[in-house]
């Protein structure tokens, strides 16, 4: 009997907890520029597109830390904004936190990307909070990025 008391509050107990959920900050593009900017670590930020260096199955299920080589081709933001071209390969990281995790950027779109140099390769971190990867950014995040980093306004968008 007492055993089954207490079963039952503790059933009671979890039914009554909040049900968790991840809570992401809206991303900003300047933002990623000044956090990466403020690192300890060495960023470059490319406007592109990314193709997966081995094809991906529709039932891909990444798990925290998983490395997969792609190929970014695009523009690289330098004292000229996206002017010069960059193509080279590079590893794209998933992240997690908890049960939610970072998925491959698609291959079809353009994609503004913040690649952090490790050991000579260059990583793109992909969690579920998107920090470092903007997909179809529209004319004015390039802009803002771009200008931010030619000694325009760094504002952030909240």
């Amino acid at each position: 009997m007492i055993r089954a008391a207490i079963f039952g509050a503790l059933v009671a107990c979890l039914a009554a907890a909040p049900a968790l959920a991840l809570s992401c900050r809206a991303p900003d593009v300047v933002r990623s520029y000044l956090d990466a900017d403020a690192s300890d670590d060495f960023y470059t930020v490319v406007l592109g597109r990314i193709t997966a260096g081995t094809p991906i199955s529709s039932d891909f299920a990444p798990r925290p830390g998983t490395r997969i080589a792609a190929r970014l081709r695009g523009r690289v933001l330098g004292p000229d904004g996206f002017a010069r071209p960059f193509a080279r390969s590079i590893q794209v990281q998933i992240g997690c936190a908890g049960a939610w995790c970072g998925n491959l950027p698609p291959q079809d779109r353009d994609v503004l990307v913040f690649l952090r140099h490790e050991n000579g390769d260059r990583v793109l971190e992909v969690g579920p909070c998107p920090q470092w990867l903007f997909q179809n950014p529209d004319a004015a995040q390039v802009a803002r990025v771009a200008d931010c980093h030619t000694g325009g306004a760094c504002d952030t968008d909240g």
